[in-house]
């Protein structure tokens, strides 16, 4: 198709934006390492950050669009700023919302297509809250001059408020007990040291994400969470299913969750497959409830759950703070690397076996701590806790 004459330009670039801003479903491309990565930031109440959205060999993009979201608790946008990788037109919108979820909107579109990477834009955010943001995108579209769509992975990023957290705001975690995969001496497998992907970071294949949002509508009401710091956190898993309340409407949020209900938490946040037969081989299997056996399996087969070195599972036993954190990030398949240097006032309380598995976690936003910057790694966690963690780490895989 030939363009002439500056007005069939526009008209031709207007439908690369619509295109993007009508996510019009189209085959997608193969594109061997084409990667949208969001960039990490930390500092303080009231101090302003910049991140950056950058695109790793964009074979031939001429146009794309996103949903940038975030936690409007944490963070506030203040400015979207188009980066060379975005050539044309560019369309930011700071108010967007999908889901009852806020996002930077951002459009772009060119009449020729590109396969120099670089920056696509770059946001600054204002920190105002505690605790910390995750940056997940989601409703990736990127098209070639032909409105072809072109696949890619994307990178996510997080914004953390280094301040202290506000009272009760306990992270995401907690239990009594010992080394989960390892014995209550504190040797847990999978921390041979190796360098795994920057914390904080989440790479996933954008065609499995979901976005961003929960469904709300069939949300029970919890009459014991709605002044609640975690409230958002658990209406997001009882929406998806993952967590229940009690039969007379409340969720007890401060009520501790044992390693069996974690087990069955993660397994259904993560949609592991379950078996109507599964095989455990713990020296107290017969004491581990017949409800949350597959649960527990699929989550031993994932490589989540190891077990004591006693070969115990400790079904009933609460689970601990360092317990959780390790599941979890064994849950996003982060690597934790050896010689971990954590900024917990409680550092030297916290086991080896959990330091660089709870180093990743409070890299990637998904722990903050305790009020006082402890953070209690042999305290229970409470269910208000598990929830969200386990939110947290949802939202740092995109889903």
């Amino acid at each position: 198709m030939k363009i002439h004459g500056k007005r069939p330009l526009k008209i031709f670039l207007s439908c690369l934006l619509c295109l993007g801003l009508l996510l019009t479903a189209v085959p997608a491309l193969a594109a061997d390492n084409c990667r949208v990565t969001v960039s990490s930031a930390q500092g303080e109440t009231g101090e302003e950050v910049n991140i950056t959205v950058s695109i790793e060999n964009p074979s031939g993009m001429a146009g794309g669009s996103l949903n940038l979201f975030y936690d409007p608790q944490v963070v506030s946008p203040v400015q979207a700023t188009r980066g060379t990788a975005a050539k044309g037109q560019f369309v930011s919108n700071l108010g967007y919302q999908k889901a009852g979820k806020n996002a930077v909107r951002v459009v772009w579109a060119s009449s020729t297509g590109t396969s120099t990477g670089g920056e696509l834009f770059s946001v600054s955010f204002k920190i105002i809250g505690p605790g910390s943001s995750a940056l997940t995108i989601s409703d990736l579209t990127i098209t070639n001059a032909s409105l072809q769509q072109i696949a890619a992975s994307v990178t996510h990023g997080s914004i953390i408020n280094t301040a202290a957290p506000p009272p009760g705001e306990q992270d995401n975690t907690g239990s009594s007990g010992n080394s989960e995969s390892g014995s209550g001496t504190g040797n847990s497998s999978n921390s041979s040291g190796t360098a795994g992907p920057s914390a904080g970071n989440i790479t996933v294949n954008i065609p499995h994400t979901t976005a961003s949002g929960v469904m709300e509508s069939d949300l029970p009401s919890l009459k014991d969470i709605q002044a609640h710091w975690a409230s958002s956190y658990i209406n997001r898993l009882v929406g998806m299913k993952v967590i229940n309340g009690y039969a007379d409407g409340t969720f007890k949020p401060e009520k501790n969750i044992s390693r069996a209900e974690f087990a069955k938490v993660i397994a259904l946040a993560l949609s592991l497959p379950l078996t109507d037969e599964p095989e455990l081989n713990f020296a107290d299997q017969k004491e581990i409830p017949a409800w949350s056996r597959p649960y527990i399996a699929a989550a031993v087969q994932a490589g989540i759950i190891n077990g004591y070195e006693d070969k115990t599972f400790r079904a009933s036993a609460n689970i601990t703070r360092a317990e959780i954190a390790v599941m979890i990030v064994r849950a996003m398949q982060e690597q934790a690397p050896a010689g971990a240097q954590l900024n917990f006032t409680d550092a030297a309380t916290i086991p080896a076996w959990a330091a660089p598995y709870i180093k990743v976690a409070a890299d990637a936003g998904i722990i903050t701590g305790k009020p006082n910057r402890s953070f209690a790694p042999s305290e229970n966690a409470t269910r208000a806790e598990a929830a969200t963690m386990t939110a947290k780490m949802l939202s740092s895989l995109g889903i």
